[in-house]
């Protein structure tokens, strides 16, 4: 979509939360700059310039949903979908469940939660908030908040979007070829071969981030 009366540009808060420590210094091998042969950059913490990373384990990120998404369960899958079927990377998204209880983003390790709210700016349709480590960058849990006003206008392109920022990878401006350009192209549901590369990289068999 070329022009539009809303605003698509995602809103990406971080929240930067040392309280969680798993390793010691020594321990902790911190991956520092995005490649720049990527047309897609790594997301990284702009004052440190560390890389923001899921740990690499066996099992799939949890991810979970408020019941007033019920409606677009479709629609999230075919978006998970879309970045589980890149070959070359070992991070995948799990088969999204109902949250029965208030997700707790202190507490939520490995977790992807999709909510709804009312968000006070009328005109963003969804905005995505990542917990993570401030030092070594290890992502504890990424939230797409999707407002009750605009629920009926999200698209598949904003889901894939928005669940690449919390791959995460960032978000780009310019003429490049990816679902994580913006404006958001309504007609590109998938990630790209420049989006692919880029995960890869981070999470291929030969992983950015150690850890």
């Amino acid at each position: 979509m070329t022009s539009t009366s809303r605003t698509r540009n995602p809103i990406l808060s971080i929240c930067l939360m040392t309280v969680f420590t798993y390793c010691t210094p020594d321990e902790t091998q911190v991956c520092l700059g995005s490649p720049e042969d990527l047309q897609v950059p790594l997301y990284e913490n702009n004052q440190t310039g560390v890389i923001i990373h899921w740990t690499t384990e066996e099992n799939c990120i949890t991810v979970t949903y408020h019941s007033g998404l019920e409606e677009k369960l479709v629609m999230i899958q075919a978006a998970l979908d879309a970045w589980n079927q890149i070959s070359c990377s070992t991070l995948c998204f799990g088969i999204p469940s109902l949250q029965k209880i208030p997700f707790d983003p202190s507490t939520a390790e490995r977790h992807l939660h999709l909510t709804t709210d009312k968000l006070s700016d009328k005109d963003i349709i969804i905005t995505t908030s990542l917990t993570y480590d401030n030092d070594n960058g290890r992502l504890f849990n990424a939230i797409l908040e999707i407002n009750t006003t605009h629920l009926q206008n999200l698209t598949p392109a904003d889901l894939t979007h928005h669940i690449g920022l919390a791959v995460p990878l960032s978000a780009v401006t310019g003429d490049i070829d990816s679902i994580m350009a913006i404006p958001i192209h309504a007609s590109l549901n998938k990630p790209t071969s420049n989006d692919q590369k880029s995960i890869c990289r981070l999470y291929g068999q030969d992983p950015y981030c150690r850890d």
